[in-house]
């Protein structure tokens, strides 16, 4: 099929698209218009930079990063949309249990939310919406606000909590001095005092100073060391917690320009719903100029939904990326902090090889014992100066922690809480193009199933593909039983130009092949095969030709009454006396008259056998050049008379009464007799009714006589209706038909 064929399936059954897509778009359409409709409620915060201080080497604060970016994402973190729900129970009633417990139903709460949320940051400012839709505009009114005051609220919590744990890192390194300090002391109380006196005891006395310096810094950058440690373990199990949304992309230029056009949408909303309001006080809502604005407005918040589904992971994803970031640029700090350690061992290491060596040179006992003990003194007083160093610096930077702590703010302020909730358009009104296209292929899908399922013959295309016999003519379907035969109308007519060309094609066959014996059979009961054969004898004596139409449908004989004939004496009467046996006959049978009939038979029916010449059965019509054999009464046994010697004997006498003889047969799904006589005629001509026969019943009935060696010359098809509107409507009425319209005869 080619997309003519396609299109012409479209055009014969637009109905059904019509019927099928329009009760698709209007059931769609009644559907969503019945859905409560949704609202959008959004509140801003302003997210600034940490202010935390800093103090020496060592970060104030673990539990908070330094990005506005990473802070943004914290918005979706499971201890703000908790804090949000517990706000809000009212709406999420099996979050928490009769005592207050946390429930395993707030869990799917927070997907809900996080997947609800939206957010809007725009990196050239402070300023972050939190925005959310839902049929409850109250609902969407409070959840933002929540969202947003717990939000600042964890934020300031984080840090405290940061503080607080700093503050207790401290007193732990404060509490190991202490210790290391006591133990110390107590060494020197054992000792005797003592001081340097040789050049070798200051040089020792220098090189112990230089070891204890050096063990101090060690002990110094060790304390940052598992600071640091603390903040990459803090870190990393942030990230596999999922605290922050997970994804490792890079948000380029092109996302914050989409930011940048969502902000530029909602202040032209804006505008033009002020423009509303002040054209609403003036003008109705019928007026052309509020309904145009109306129209604009609905196509920009469109526009805005969009833009905001583009933009709904931006903030997750900056986040995740600054949150990676810092967790890298800890690890490097990280690593060379160790680095710096090792480097401090190798010069400890060095320091006291130095130290051994001076040692080493003592020349008694006494000397080397005196020295041992300067040298344990100087090491204690010189770890003891700067342990009291380091505990005192400690001491300050916890003080100065614990005074700032009540004055640190949020880094997150409240900059506009959700008042109203706006209502959204329609889903119908949104999806409305959509369920038109939806509807429209439903309906086409739906016209291509019909004939795909659809299985008759209804077109010269399924002809070719099912019959794949040479098309000889299709015939408009004869409403007027009256006009069943070209005799009773104009000979002009346009169905008088079909038969023509059929009979046409019928005698260039005879005439290429020899032959004049020809079948015209049907696949089943109904198809107007008699009707047919009957109308291609008339045409074809009409053109001059000199036509026999024999009826061998010895179980339902028609023709004769088309005819007006008498049928009471015909091929059965004649083949039968020629056998010189008793004529029996069916029940429903015409019997013979006067002289043939049986007075008194014992058997029901009957005659005694009586031979007859072949021309006094063959009668003629009141159309010149037209005979007919009528079928006579109805045999008990039709197979054995048509399968007779006789019988192909009068094939042979049928060749010379006529130039072209037409055979009317019953259909071959109902009788043998086709397939008896399929070899011995000269072609056999397959009428097939549009739309009733189907392609199994075709390709039988084409297969059974194929089988029986009929010669297959051609296909007709019948009853072909103008109002189907398929390929042989425009074809064969337009090109065929149209044109004779001007020469019909009254």
């Amino acid at each position: 099929m080619d997309l003519k064929d396609y299109l012409r399936i479209l055009q014969r059954r637009w109905f059904i698209v019509a019927i099928v897509g329009g009760l698709f778009i209007l059931l769609s359409y009644l559907y969503m218009s019945r859905q409560p409709p949704s609202y959008s409620a959004y509140a801003e915060v302003v997210v600034k930079d940490s202010p935390y201080p800093m103090y020496g080497e060592f970060p104030a604060l673990f539990q908070d990063y330094t990005t506005k970016s990473t802070r943004v994402a914290k918005i979706k973190t499971n201890a703000v949309l908790k804090r949000a729900i517990k706000t809000c129970i009212k709406y999420f009633p099996d979050a928490l249990d009769e005592k207050g417990k946390e429930t395993d139903g707030i869990i799917s709460y927070i997907e809900y939310l996080r997947a609800a949320l939206q957010l809007n940051h725009d990196k050239d400012t402070d300023i972050v919406r939190i925005s959310i839709v839902d049929i409850n505009p109250q609902k969407a009114i409070d959840i933002v606000n929540a969202v947003a005051e717990g939000f600042g609220e964890q934020a300031l919590a984080s840090i405290k909590e940061g503080i607080t744990n700093t503050v207790t890192f401290f007193d732990n390194a404060i509490a190991e001095r202490s210790k290391e300090l006591a133990l110390i002391e107590e060494r020197l109380a054992k000792l005797p005092a003592q001081t340097p006196q040789t050049p070798r005891q200051v040089a020792m006395k220098q090189e112990i100073e230089k070891i204890e310096k050096l063990r101090s810094a060690l002990s110094e950058k060790e304390l940052l060391e598992s600071a640091l440690e603390e903040k990459v373990k803090f870190l990393t199990s942030a990230l596999a917690e999922g605290e922050i949304p997970q994804s490792r992309q890079v948000v380029d230029v092109s996302a914050t320009r989409t930011e940048r056009q969502s902000d530029k949408i909602r202040d032209e909303i804006l505008t033009k719903q002020n423009t509303m309001s002040a054209l609403r006080q003036k003008y109705t809502e019928q007026h052309q100029l509020v309904i145009t604005l109306k129209e604009e407005i609905r196509q920009m918040r469109e526009q805005l939904n969009t833009t905001l589904e583009k933009e709904r992971n931006i903030d997750a994803i900056r986040g995740k990326f600054s949150a990676m970031k810092e967790l890298a640029d800890t690890r490097s700090q990280l690593e060379q902090t160790k680095k710096q350690n090792s480097r401090i061992r190798e010069q400890i290491a060095e320091a006291e090889e130095n130290y051994k060596k001076l040692v080493e040179t003592l020349q008694t006992p006494e000397d080397k014992m005196s020295d041992q003990r300067l040298a344990e003194r100087l090491s204690l007083e010189s770890q003891q100066k700067f342990l009291s160093t380091s505990k005192q610096s400690l001491e300050e930077i916890k003080q100065k922690l614990i005074a700032n702590q009540n004055l640190i703010q949020s880094p997150v302020e409240e900059y506009s809480l959700a008042r109203r909730a706006n209502k959204l358009p329609s889903p119908g009104e949104k999806s409305l193009p959509l369920t038109i296209l939806t509807g429209l292929i439903i309906g086409i899908g739906s016209a291509y199933m019909l004939e795909y399922m659809n299985t008759s013959i209804r077109t010269e295309h399924d002809v070719r593909r099912y019959v794949n016999l040479p098309m000889m003519g299709m015939i408009l379907k004869i409403k007027e039983p009256e006009q069943r035969l070209l005799m009773n109308i104009a000979p002009k007519s346009p169905l008088s130009e079909v038969f023509n060309t059929i009979g046409t094609l019928i005698e260039t066959h005879a005439a290429e092949k020899q032959g004049k014996i020809f079948m015209i059979a049907s696949s089943k009961a109904e198809e107007g095969k008699s009707t047919i054969t009957s109308n291609i004898a008339v045409a074809m004596a009409r053109g001059g030709a000199k036509v026999l139409l024999v009826d061998c449908d010895l179980r339902k004989a028609v023709l004769h009454k088309f005819f007006n004939l008498d049928n009471a004496v015909g091929l059965s009467t004649y083949l039968l006396s020629r056998t010189g046996s008793r004529l029996e006959y069916t029940e429903t049978s015409e019997k013979p008259s006067g002289r043939d009939t049986a007075s008194n038979a014992p058997d029901g029916g009957g005659t005694e056998p009586t031979h007859i010449a072949l021309d006094d059965v063959i009668k003629p019509t009141e159309i010149e050049g037209l005979s007919v054999l009528p079928a006579g009464p109805h045999p008990k046994n039709p197979v054995g008379i048509l399968k007779s010697d006789n019988f192909k004997q009068m094939i042979t006498d049928l060749r010379q009464k006529a130039d072209i003889v037409l055979i009317d047969v019953p259909p071959v799904s109902i009788a043998v007799d086709t397939v008896v006589l399929a070899p011995l005629v000269d072609g056999v001509v397959l009428l097939v009714s549009a739309g009733e026969t189907n392609k199994d019943e075709v390709t039988f009935a084409k297969r059974i006589l194929e089988s029986a060696k009929g010669k297959m010359i051609g296909c007709i098809l019948n009853k072909v209706t103008v109002e189907s509107r398929g390929y042989y409507y425009y074809y064969y009425y337009h090109y065929y038909y149209e044109p004779y319209k001007y020469y019909r005869e009254s």
